[in-house]
Order: C-alpha cells, then sequence, then structure tokens
C-alpha cells in the first residue's frame, strides 16, 4: 500500500505539480491520507508548491451530508427508543434495555448494509408476510430464545407443543417492526445532525447524484488512482 501511494505522489509530482492544488484526492483511511501527504511532500521540488487535498473517505462523506456518525452505543439508544415507541399502545411488550442489545447490534447492521447496498428498505422488510415457506426449524434454539426475550414472552413457552407455529410468527412480527424502526432511527438520526456510517454513505450518493462538476470545490477528484499510474 505505502509503495501505491508513494507511486501515486511520484506520477502527480512529475506531471502535475503545478496544479496540485485544483485535485482532491480521496483515500481509504486517515493513516492513507497521512502516508499520500507525506509522499507529496517528499517528492515536490519546491516546497512553494500547494499540496492537493487529501481526505479519507469517511470525512469526505461527513462534509457532502454534514451529518456526524455517532458511536455505536449512541446508536443502540435512538434505536431501542425507536423500538419502544412501536408499542407505545402496549408498554408490557417493550423488552429491557438489555435484553434488546442481542437484537439490537444485528438490526443496526442490517440497517447499515441495506443503505451502503442502496437496496429498497420498504420492499426488503415489509414483504417478509407475503413468504408462506418462512418456517420455525431454520432457526437454532438460542435464536428461538432471543426472539422469545425480545418480545418478552417467557422462555417456558418455547417447551410447548406450540412453540413452531409460535416462533414462525414472532419471527414475521420481527421483520414487520423493522421497517417502521428503520424510518425511525433515521428521522431521529438527521433531527440530530447524525446518521450512521451506510445512511450517510446512501444519502451522500443521493447529494452527488444531483450534483454536476461545477459543484466541488475542486476542479479533479478522484478516488481511481489506479487508473492513472
Amino acid at each position: 500500500m505505502l509503495q501505491f501511494l508513494d507511486k501515486v505522489a511520484k506520477v502527480f509530482a512529475e506531471k502535475e505539480a503545478t496544479y496540485l492544488f485544483d485535485y482532491c484526492f480521496v483515500v481509504p483511511n486517515r493513516r492513507s491520507a497521512t502516508f499520500l501527504k507525506h509522499f507529496f511532500t517528499s517528492r515536490l521540488s519546491s516546497p512553494q508548491i500547494i499540496l492537493p487535498r487529501i481526505v479519507d473517505i469517511s470525512s469526505f462523506i461527513e462534509e457532502i451530508t454534514s451529518l456526524v456518525t455517532p458511536d455505536r452505543v449512541q446508536e443502540l439508544l435512538l434505536l431501542y427508543g425507536v423500538y419502544c415507541e412501536q408499542f407505545i399502545n402496549n408498554p408490557d411488550r417493550c423488552v429491557s434495555f438489555d435484553r434488546f442489545l442481542y437484537w439490537g447490534d444485528m438490526i443496526l447492521n442490517d440497517f447499515n448494509d441495506v443503505d451502503l447496498y442502496m437496496i429498497g428498505a420498504e420492499e426488503l422488510f415489509k414483504n417478509v408476510e407475503n413468504y408462506k415457506d418462512i418456517k420455525s426449524d431454520v432457526l437454532d434454539d438460542n435464536q428461538k430464545k432471543a426472539i422469545s426475550q425480545f418480545f418478552n414472552v417467557p422462555d417456558s413457552f418455547l417447551k410447548s407443543n406450540d412453540d413452531s407455529l409460535f416462533v414462525k410468527k414472532q419471527y414475521q412480527n420481527l421483520w414487520n417492526l423493522l421497517f417502521p424502526m428503520y424510518v425511525g432511527l433515521r428521522n431521529e438520526l438527521r433531527t440530530r445532525g447524525l446518521a450512521y456510517n451506510g445512511m450517510n454513505y446512501r444519502i451522500a450518493a443521493e447529494i452527488i447524484d444531483n450534483k454536476s462538476a461545477e459543484d466541488f470545490d475542486f476542479k479533479k477528484l478522484t478516488d481511481k488512482l489506479q487508473a492513472v499510474i
């Protein structure tokens, strides 16, 4: 990786030294940004040459959206609040935060993937009830227990003869909760100027899709360094 960054700096320092200030290089992380800046500095013949803008992709995305990524605990707390809102008329079904964590962490991962891959969340989360072939035997005992805890149902119920039908129904109910939780979490985050990682990328992609080249501060913006060396 370091050899690659050094080669990038060498090529651009030789060919575009006079116009480096027109460039913005988007790199995978802050470590890459630090090393690329170092290599540019060592390759340039004059200290008076203005360096290009070098930014890691997460910071670049946050600049576009003006939304900050919160830490995981804050994300889970906000998601839990959204979850509890689904049971506002039946608060007894809302489980405690510590019992929610198992599913909450997985739900955040699912929401993140949905946005990173630009998947239609409503179609994904609301169509599960249309599938008639969902079987409880795809779930192991730990997953069944987690489902019972998520819906605040006694573990002893799973030992009854009706546990297969029950788990299937609750599995469907869980999926039917996901879309309103997805929408609710995104709305809650936006009002606070926050966004989880995938949400930030999705919003940035939508913003960029409506921009032209003239809307950016730099004449040449690239993350495709391999194509130019």
